[in-house]
């Protein structure tokens, strides 16, 4: 956290040797695209009503901004830079949920810092004012993809031992209201230590994946499904090798670390985003998420909003 701070502090609210580019993409969350020496800086404002993302997705009855949208806005910066879909996330970490109340217009940034081709990025809520000092939402590290795509598979191959079938009607998400793009689960065959999801984005949001295409709330239930029971927030993400644009009907094989247990504080999985021919389109390794501490959970509802911590335990 020290070296985004500094960096945040030292580079990220100075402007004088900044050089305004024109955006390559239209991306909704890329608004505004400037260059300071080898520092790719992109600026966003967000609200609930001109983002769904935001809108449609509350942890505790807040809005706030999922960390696979964290994800999609650093995917959408390095394709800008470098016209790539393809490409390689690693060590992403989450360091303080983003909160936007109603009214509220919250600016953001998002940082690449071009090291020989590797960036180091950096996701910041700019100061509101005078008196605020903004801080680092996450960060990570983004690359070419150096690996080639799997094979594509028959899903009938994978053999999940002693599984049980859910459907929509038997597995509900406990701390999330969601919104109608969230409504996107089919079913899921869970084993032991391991399942295969199926989702489907409705045909009305399916235009969504002209520009997202790591779809927040896609991913957001995909990643979910490896941890469904019980209150936890991303921490952070390994690595995420994107081989192609998720499509409206996915397919999600997960196996959770050998070490998981209703216990843990913190659990630990390895995903495979399939399509519907078995094309692999998005592998993740070693997504963590940690439970949320129960003092969060008695605090909010008696909370200002504006001063609201998730904490995890």
């Amino acid at each position: 956290v020290g070296m985004a701070a500094e960096y945040y502090n030292k580079k990220s609210l100075t402007n004088s040797n900044q050089q305004t580019e024109e955006l390559n993409s239209k991306h909704p969350f890329l608004t505004n695209y400037n260059i300071d020496g080898n520092s790719h800086i992109f600026t966003c404002r967000l609200d609930i009503e001109g983002y769904w993302v935001l809108k449609e997705h509350k942890i505790f009855g807040l809005h706030t901004l999922p960390g696979t949208a964290i994800v999609e806005l650093i995917r959408a910066a390095y394709e800008n830079i470098t016209g790539k879909i393809e490409m390689e996330l690693m060590d992403v970490c989450f360091f303080k949920p983003l909160i936007v109340q109603d009214g509220e217009k919250i600016d953001i940034q998002i940082s690449l810092i071009d090291n020989n081709g590797v960036f180091d990025c950096l996701v910041n809520s700019l100061p509101k004012n005078k008196d605020d000092m903004g801080y680092t939402i996450a960060k990570g590290v983004v690359r070419n993809l150096r690996k080639k795509s799997l094979k594509s598979i028959a899903f009938s191959d994978i053999d999940i031992k002693n599984y049980e079938t859910f459907n929509s009607n038997s597995i509900k998400f406990d701390i999330s209201r969601l919104g109608p793009r969230w409504n996107n689960f089919v079913q899921i065959k869970v084993g032991e230590k391991e399942g295969l999801g199926e989702l489907k984005l409705s045909n009305e949001y399916a235009s969504d994946l002209e520009h997202f295409k790591l779809h927040p709330a896609l991913l957001d239930v995909a990643v979910a499904l490896s941890w469904y029971e019980g209150n936890f927030l991303p921490f952070s993400y390994g690595k995420v090798r994107i081989y192609s644009s998720l499509t409206n009907r996915i397919f999600i094989y997960y196996k959770q670390d050998d070490n998981n247990s209703n216990s843990k504080v913190t659990l630990q999985s390895d995903l495979i985003i399939y399509d519907i021919n078995g094309q692999v389109l998005v592998e993740i390794e070693k997504y963590c998420v940690k439970r949320v501490s129960e003092s969060t959970q008695r605090k909010i509802e008696s909370s200002n909003p504006n001063e609201t911590k998730i904490e995890t335990e």
